[in-house]
């Protein structure tokens, strides 16, 4: 599978008219251990086999991973753009469905906990 390298976020999975390929951020090359599972992580959504929202949540729930990942993001603070529900793509803007319910869910128990 092709593999283009951005500026942006950390990777993502990416398909349009038939093509698919994988978009990881140029940095994660400085790091083979992350590297490799962000790529990993991506390929899983290549096979199709897996529901996509249950392979995020474990990929999301893995405090090892986030734990790189965060440092990761720390040193390259663009990032943070795959945390976005919203994503700008060439063809419009677009939601990230996992980012928005997670989104979700933290904002109500952070502020359901404050009401309480």
């Amino acid at each position: 599978m092709k593999i283009k390298y951005i500026d942006y976020g950390v990777g993502y999975f990416c398909t349009d008219n038939g093509k698919s390929w994988i978009e990881l951020n140029r940095n994660l090359k400085k790091y083979p251990g992350l590297f490799q599972d962000v790529l990993e992580h991506e390929l899983g959504h290549a096979t199709g086999k897996k529901i996509d929202f249950i392979h995020d949540l474990k990929y999301h729930l893995n405090p090892a991973v986030q734990f790189e990942l965060l440092k990761f993001s720390f040193r390259h603070p663009r990032t943070f753009l795959s945390n976005s529900p919203i994503i700008f793509e060439k063809k419009g803007v677009g939601i990230n469905w996992f980012n928005l319910i997670f989104l979700g869910i933290f904002l109500l128990i952070i502020f359901g906990g404050i009401i309480i």
